[in-house]
């Protein structure tokens, strides 16, 4: 696994970066979001430019 090249933390989530448009030639973004139980995520949404997959690991969301 690549090291967390930046941790953001938005209220409630916190996003590990691991890979980012420098690494991937622009292609691909990749981070790890962690979501305590009960915070508040981004309403659903699509993005135009490009696409976004989400793996969940553990819980609900």
């Amino acid at each position: 696994m690549h090291p967390v090249k930046e941790i953001i933390t938005l209220g409630q989530l916190e996003l590990h970066f691991l890979l980012d448009g420098d690494d991937t030639e622009n292609r691909m973004v990749m981070f790890e979001m962690i979501i305590q139980p009960g915070a508040k995520v981004p309403v659903p949404h699509y993005h135009v430019e490009v696409d976004e997959a989400l793996y969940g690991l553990e819980g609900n969301l």
